[in-house]
Formats: C-alpha cells, sequence, structure tokens
C-alpha cells in the first residue's frame, strides 16, 4: 500500500499541539450537532410522511426511504465516531480491529445507499418528465438541447 502506513500516521513520541488538539475537538463537536440536528430533522419528516394518508404516493416513499437512508448515514457516523474514539491511547493505523472495520463498513453502505436513493429519485423524477410529454415529443427534444446548453 502506498503510502506506508508510518509515513501516513506519522506518529511521533511528541504530543499534538494544543491548538490543534482542541481545533479537532471543536470540529468533532460542531459536526455531531450537525448530525444530530439533520437526524432529528429526518426523524421528523418521516413520520410525518407515514403519519398522514394524504401523503401516500410513490415520490414521498421514495423521499421517505431517501431520508431513512440519511438517518442510516447519520447513525453510522455516531457509531463510526463511538468505535474510533472510545479509546484515545489505541493506534488505529497499526491496529486493526474488527470493530473499526464493521464500523467503517457500515459507514461506507450508508454513503452508497445516500447516492443509490439520490439516483432513484433522479429516474423517478425523469420517468415523470419523460411520460408528461410523450404525446410531444418535438418538446421534449428541445427541453434536452436546452438542459445541455447547446
Amino acid at each position: 500500500m502506498y503510502p506506508p502506513y508510518d509515513e501516513a500516521c506519522a506518529f511521533s513520541d511528541n504530543s499534538e499541539p494544543e491548538s490543534e488538539t482542541s481545533y479537532l475537538s471543536t470540529f468533532r463537536q460542531v459536526y455531531t450537532v450537525g448530525y444530530a440536528t439533520s437526524l432529528i430533522s429526518l426523524i421528523t419528516a418521516i413520520v410525518v410522511f407515514t403519519a398522514f394518508r394524504k401523503f401516500h404516493c410513490t415520490r414521498n416513499y421514495i423521499h421517505i426511504n431517501l431520508f431513512s437512508s440519511f438517518v442510516l448515514r447519520a447513525s453510522a457516523v455516531f457509531i463510526k465516531d463511538t468505535v474510533l474514539f472510545a479509546d484515545e491511547t489505541l493506534d488505529h493505523c497499526s491496529v486493526s480491529t474488527t470493530a473499526c472495520k464493521s464500523a467503517v463498513a457500515f459507514f461506507q453502505f450508508s454513503i452508497l445507499a445516500n447516492y443509490f436513493w439520490l439516483l432513484v429519485e433522479g429516474m423517478y423524477l425523469q420517468t415523470l418528465l419523460a411520460l408528461s410529454f410523450v404525446s410531444q415529443r418535438k418538446y421534449f427534444w428541445w427541453y434536452i438541447l436546452i438542459g445541455w446548453g447547446e
């Protein structure tokens, strides 16, 4: 693997400077608050979409699944942080635990699920557009030309 772990991690006997440690700690707190806020908002949106019968349609089912994938991602971030930062003395570059590998694999899966649900959302919207212009095919091609800037 390039670069070797020793070069990538570059652990030295000197401890990190206080300002860098403070910055990383603050950064971690900020994104934790951001993911927590996102998680609460997404769960609220899922509850609203499922609670009211008026909102039951294909578009909103796709939205619910997309929101669920974002909930999964926020949960994966919290799980990953819990596993990685549980023991500050552990060198994660040279020691790779099963819990660490599982947490990172779950995190990567959640990102993949986000992209696939975004793809499904785009495919659904494209299908709606294509079907609404089936009878007027020539206008549809104008939209394609305009959309690609030609």
